[in-house]
């Protein structure tokens, strides 16, 4: 029986999302990036490892694992890994957003 990991990823090489050439490219690059476990985490799971989402946000891995020292993000550690929900960093990243205040 084949590893459902490597399955998925088999799957998703052929996967061509509706969302144009340059964002098509993107995440076929991102999934090749990671790999078949760890596209698996992402897709099924919904959870991406910590210098995986330092790639993501354009952040070298220790910014992020000093952001994991000062609990300023959210994350679960899974034994000696911390890994991050992808639910929650679209929440932590809505909450930094930058909101117009009005009009002046």
């Amino acid at each position: 029986m084949e590893n459902p990991s490597n399955q998925l990823f088999d799957n998703l090489k052929g996967f061509k999302p509706d969302v144009g050439d340059a964002a098509e490219a993107a995440l076929l690059k991102l999934f090749e990036h990671l790999g078949p476990e760890k596209t698996y985490a992402l897709v099924v799971l919904g959870m991406i490892e910590q210098e995986d989402l330092a790639r993501a946000l354009g952040r070298e891995p220790k910014t992020v694992c000093n952001w994991v020292a000062s609990r300023s993000i959210p994350f679960v550690r899974l034994g000696n890994k911390n890994v991050f929900l992808v639910e929650s960093m679209r929440e932590w990243l809505r909450n930094k957003e930058n909101r117009p205040r009005g009009r002046h």
